[in-house]
């Protein structure tokens, strides 16, 4: 819904809702979309009706989340149902390819991801109520879950503002803070 109240329609390329959709302050024309196991991209979202290309889908997992990097705008990374973690460096291709890795834990009930504005090779990912830490793009995970509560992780948050790491894991009793 528009601040005016109005609304305007972004034209997805399915019927229903979407699972995850995100936008990027250095693309400010694109945006990306998921429903089901299946992800598109829209590079004229500003448009009266936005156009959707199919990017592919993940192996009949759900996509549960979505992390776009505003440092380089052809990475992207997603998280499935399926314990995958899939990052592309060539999103604006026709095809992009993406690299696959494992999560460190299951993620069939809940599972995030988030990446550091300024340093893209710096991911978070959240399966269940664990949160883990990436320095190499996703190739390896470091447990940091320190003190938070045996709650899931709703969905993870990094301020790309600020000029450090600062997460924000969001659980269906607290948001809860990491620096």
């Amino acid at each position: 819904r528009l601040v005016n109240g109005s609304e305007v329609s972004l034209n997805f390329p399915f019927t229903g809702n979407a699972n995850y959709i995100d936008f990027n302050p250095k693309a400010q024309n694109s945006a990306v979309i998921s429903k089901n196991d299946s992800l598109w991209i829209s590079k004229n979202i500003q448009d009266p009706i936005p156009t959707w290309s199919f990017i592919g889908a993940f192996n009949g997992n759900n996509i549960k989340s979505v992390a776009w990097s505003i440092k380089d705008t052809n990475r992207l990374y997603l998280i499935n149902s399926n314990s995958k973690v899939y990052r592309t460096d060539n999103l604006y291709t026709t095809t992009p390819v993406f690299n696959l890795f494992n999560t460190p834990s299951t993620t069939n009930t809940t599972a995030s991801i988030a990446v550091i504005a300024k340093n893209d090779s710096i991911v978070y990912i959240s399966c269940g109520n664990i949160i883990y830490r990436s320095n190499n793009a996703g190739n390896t995970w470091t447990n940091i879950k320190y003190n938070y509560p045996a709650v899931n992780v709703i969905r993870l948050y990094h301020d790309p503002y600020t000029s450090n790491e600062s997460i924000y894991a969001v659980g269906s009793i607290a948001v809860y803070f990491k620096m």
